[in-house]
């Protein structure tokens, strides 16, 4: 007898359950296999190509623009320099990141008075080159609730320079025994930063107390 013909003779002997876990378990190989062959090699080629589109796109962007001529190269540049200049706008002005780390100390004092906290302590931090420009740091120490850090953060939030909180830390005063009958009262560092212009200078920090 043939190996075909004993395989068949075989299945005669197995029960209605048995050949329906027989059936299920060729079908999972025919499935698995087909997933090997087709499926993965499909799902590979997609990641590379979506890997290679952003790329792609840039480059057949710079053709196209390059392809218009003249007229749409300057429109284009005349567009992104208006970009620019907009997004300079939030921009810190002074002459050396150092000064603009004096412009922004002046800008925070005002909004920790309006948010009645107490400043306890006030530091510039080393200006940090990126490019044309640097981002200058200013670190607060400041005493109160927590509606008056809140009012603060909102204050940054909403002014027109581009400030972003970098760095808070909330310490409460429940270990000192003075401050015990007060546990609304936080003691805060918050380190708030904003970008001027590099200007080729290298600034070191500058400290300050108040």
């Amino acid at each position: 007898m043939s190996g075909t013909g004993r395989f068949r003779s075989r299945l005669r002997f197995l029960s209605d359950r048995e050949m329906v876990l027989l059936a299920f378990g060729i079908l999972a190989v025919i499935l698995f296999v087909a997933i090997r062959q087709f499926v993965y090699p499909k799902m590979d080629e997609y990641r590379k190509f979506r890997v290679l589109i952003p790329q792609r796109l840039a480059t057949i962007a710079r053709y196209a623009v390059a392809a218009g001529g003249e007229e749409q190269v300057d429109g284009l540049l005349a567009e992104r320099e208006e970009q620019l200049l907009a997004l300079e706008g939030g921009l810190l002005r002074a002459d050396s990141p150092a000064a603009a780390g004096a412009v922004l100390q002046g800008m925070l004092k005002p909004l920790v008075e309006r948010s009645k906290l107490r400043l306890t302590s006030l530091r510039a931090l080393a200006p940090v080159v990126k490019g044309a420009y640097a981002e200058v740091a200013i670190q607060l120490d400041v005493q109160g609730t927590t509606e008056g850090m809140a009012s603060l953060l909102a204050e940054i939030a909403r002014q027109k320079k581009m400030l972003r909180v970098r760095k808070l830390g909330v310490a409460s005063g429940m270990n000192s025994v003075a401050m015990a009958s007060r546990p609304e009262l936080l003691t805060v560092t918050v380190e708030v930063a904003g970008v001027t212009e590099a200007g080729g200078a290298e600034a070191g920090p500058e400290e300050g107390t108040q």
